[in-house]
C-alpha cells in the first residue's frame, strides 16, 4: 500500500519456496506499508524505497 492506502501490488507467497523476494523495481521512490499474512498472524511494515 502507499501512504494513501491504495494497493500498488499484490503477490502470492505460497507458491514461492525457501526464502520469500518480492521484486520493487517498478514501483517510484516512497514510502510504502508492506502487509504480510500467515495462516495465524499478520504483519505491517514500512518499505521505503529510495
Amino acid at each position: 500500500y502507499d501512504l494513501n492506502g491504495r494497493l500498488v501490488s499484490q503477490t502470492d507467497l505460497r507458491t514461492m519456496q525457501g526464502v520469500k523476494a518480492v521484486d520493487v523495481s517498478s514501483l517510484a521512490s516512497g514510502v510504502y506499508m508492506v502487509q504480510i499474512i500467515g495462516d495465524n498472524a499478520s504483519i505491517v511494515k514500512r518499505l521505503i524505497k529510495e
